[in-house]
């Protein structure tokens, strides 16, 4: 290997050889761990989201959107079929299960808020990261923040 020194190519030293060599082996291990831990924290957030809701996304907008409807008319005229439904399975009134639909639907919005947040700065801060403990670091975080969003989940 050669190396230009003040303008003149020289046979480098074993030195200079090991210190490239090095410097080559930790851009690529954190190229490698960047690439990984981007990669994880999307399909982390695919679990959560499997998890808590599966394909069930409309269905659940829907009942919100029934029972935001039915609770502004002051719980009264036509009960929307999803608010129904959710009283007889629980053994509710419609009332009852507006509220808790709504509930639900206000616990998943602030999570799904919270792991968009986190889903886009961690993965931002990870491309920008060049060395291999700061990767670390931000994958404990996002680590920590997936149990706690999974808890507060319940899944």
């Amino acid at each position: 290997m050669q190396v230009l020194d003040h303008g003149v190519l020289r046979d480098a030293t074993p030195e200079e050889i090991a210190e490239v060599q090095a410097r080559r082996a930790a851009t690529a291990d954190v190229t490698l761990l960047r690439a990984a831990l981007v990669t994880k924290i999307d399909a982390d957030t695919d679990a959560i989201y499997a998890a808590a809701v599966g394909n069930r996304m409309p269905e659940y907008d829907r009942a919100a959107s029934d029972a935001q409807a039915y609770k502004e008319a002051g719980y009264t005229g036509t009960v929307p079929t999803s608010v129904q439904t959710w009283a007889s399975a629980k053994g509710w009134t419609t009332r009852q299960a507006a509220d808790d639909v709504l509930r639900a639907s206000s616990q998943l919005s602030a999570a799904r808020d919270a792991i968009r947040t986190q889903r886009l700065n961690l993965k931002e801060t990870a491309k920008q990261t060049t060395n291999v403990p700061a990767l670390k670091n931000i994958e404990i975080a996002w680590d920590s923040f997936v149990i706690n969003i999974r808890t507060q989940l319940g899944v």
